[in-house]
C-alpha cells in the first residue's frame, strides 16, 4: 500500500548514485528487492539509468524469500511481476531447511548474503547492490552508540567485501526514504509494506521511532566522518603490519618496533584484526582487553590469550599464534590460512589492513572495490 511521501530535499540524480561504481563495465548487476520502497527505488532508478546508457537487461533482481512470512512468496511473485512489466530479470532465492530458534535475524541475513553471492556468481558478476539508505544508517550509528561501538560508529560501509570476492554496495546510503517514497509515489508504482518493520520487540523499529528527521541526518554526517576516519586508520594499520609483522609456519611475529610506535591508535587497530584474524573470530576483539594485551606484550616474559590466540613475549621475539582446540587444529599458519578467505565479510573501511594481512599470511588476495577502478572491465 502506498504510504505518503514526506517533503525531501536529496538528490537522486542516477549519475550522481551511480556513475562512479563501475557498473557499465560488468556483465550484470545484482540488486535486491524485496518490494519495499527503498529496494524497488533502487532498482528503478538503476534501470532508468542502464537504458540511459543503452544497456538492457543489465540489472538482474534478486529477491530472498526466507520463508519466515507467509505472504513472502506472495511478495517475490508480486516483484517478479512489477521486473516483468519492464523486462529486468528477476530471481526469487528460498532460504529453505530448519531454521534456528535462537539468533534468528543473524541467521537470517548470513543465509541473504550467502544467496546474493550465490546469484551474482550465477550471473557472472561481482557486484551486489542494497538498498540502505540513510534513514538505515542512521539507525545502525544509533544503536551501535547504545553500545559504546567505537569504530562501529561508522555505520554501514559504502561497499563490502562478501566471501572474498563479491562487493556489496549501497548507492543509497546518502539518500533520505522520504526521497524515495517520494520519488516512487510520482512514478505511480506501489511498494510493499513489511510488517516486521512496525514491530515493536525490534530494536531497530524503536530506535526508528525515536530519530527526529533532524538527528538522521546529524547520524548519518557523523557515520561519514567516522567511516572516512576508519579508512585512513586502516591504511596506516596496513602499513604497520607490512612494516613490523610476518608470519612463518608457526607464528606471527611481532618486531618490538611495532608496539612502541608513535601511531598507537593505528598499531592497536592492527593488533584487534590480527587477533581476530588467527583466532577466526566472527566480531572484532574487546577494545580495552586488547589493549591491555597489546601493553603486557611489551614485558618480557608475558603470555597471555584474547579471541582465541595466545600472545607470548620471550627472549626469541614476540609472537601470536592460535589457540590449539582440538586435534583438527594441528597445522602451520601458513598451511591454516594459505590460499583461504580470511574473512567472510569485510568491510570497505577495513580493506587496506586486511590486504596486507592477506599478504603476510598468503591467503587469497583481495580486490580493490570497483568504485576504485570504474573504468576497468571485469574480466
Amino acid at each position: 500500500m502506498l504510504n505518503p511521501a514526506q517533503a525531501s530535499g536529496s538528490d537522486l540524480r542516477p549519475e550522481r548514485l551511480f556513475g562512479k561504481l563501475g557498473l557499465l563495465q560488468r556483465r550484470s548487476v545484482i540488486v535486491a528487492v524485496s518490494g519495499g520502497s527503498d529496494s524497488l527505488s533502487l532498482l528503478t532508478l538503476l534501470h532508468r539509468w542502464f537504458l540511459e546508457h543503452g544497456r538492457t537487461n543489465l540489472a538482474v533482481a534478486v529477491t530472498v524469500d526466507h520463508r519466515l512470512r507467509a505472504q513472502a512468496a506472495d511478495e517475490a511473485r508480486a516483484v517478479a511481476a512489477f521486473c516483468a512489466t519492464r523486462t529486468i530479470p528477476h530471481i526469487t532465492k528460498v532460504w529453505s531447511g530448519d531454521k534456528p530458534q535462537t539468533g534468528l535475524a543473524a541467521a537470517a541475513r548470513a543465509a541473504r548474503y550467502r544467496l546474493l553471492i550465490e546469484a551474482a556468481r550465477e550471473a557472472g558478476t561481482d557486484i551486489v547492490l542494497t538498498g540502505h539508505t540513510q534513514d538505515d544508517q542512521a539507525e545502525t550509528v544509533a544503536m551501535r552508540a547504545q553500545r559504546s561501538a567505537g569504530i562501529g560508529l561508522a555505520g554501514m560501509a559504502p561497499e563490502t567485501l562478501l566471501d572474498g570476492s563479491i562487493w556489496l554496495m549501497r548507492p543509497l546510503l546518502g539518500v533520505s526514504r522520504s526521497a524515495l517514497r517520494e520519488h516512487l509515489q510520482n512514478s505511480d508504482i506501489p511498494w510493499i509494506d513489511d510488517p516486521s518493520n512496525s514491530n515493536p520487540t525490534s530494536e531497530r523499529v524503536r530506535v526508528r521511532a525515536g530519530l527526529a528527521p533532524e538527528r538522521r541526518t546529524l547520524l548519518a554526517e557523523q557515520a561519514k566522518r567516522a567511516g572516512a576516519l576508519r579508512r585512513e586508520l586502516s591504511e596506516r594499520a596496513a602499513s604497520l603490519l607490512a612494516e613490523h609483522v610476518t608470519a612463518d609456519a608457526e607464528a606471527v611475529m611481532i618486531a618490538p618496533a611495532f608496539l612502541q610506535t608513535l601511531d598507537r591508535d593505528a598499531a592497536i587497530h592492527a593488533f584487534r584484526l590480527l587477533l581476530c584474524v588467527l583466532g577466526r573470530q566472527p566480531h572484532w576483539p574487546d577494545l580495552p582487553r586488547a589493549t591491555l594485551l597489546f601493553d603486557q606484550l611489551g614485558l618480557l616474559g608475558f603470555s597471555g590469550s584474547l579471541a582465541g590466540c595466545v600472545a607470548r613475549h620471550r627472549r626469541a621475539g614476540i609472537t601470536v599464534r592460535p589457540e590449539r582446540r582440538d586435534a583438527s587444529d594441528h597445522g602451520t599458519i601458513t598451511t591454516m590460512f594459505a590460499a583461504t578467505v580470511l574473512r567472510p565479510i569485510v568491510p570497505g573501511f577495513d580493506l587496506a589492513a586486511m590486504q596486507a594481512l592477506a599478504k603476510m599470511l598468503k591467503a587469497n588476495d583481495l580486490p580493490a572495490p570497483p568504485s576504485s577502478q570504474h573504468n576497468a572491465p571485469f574480466p
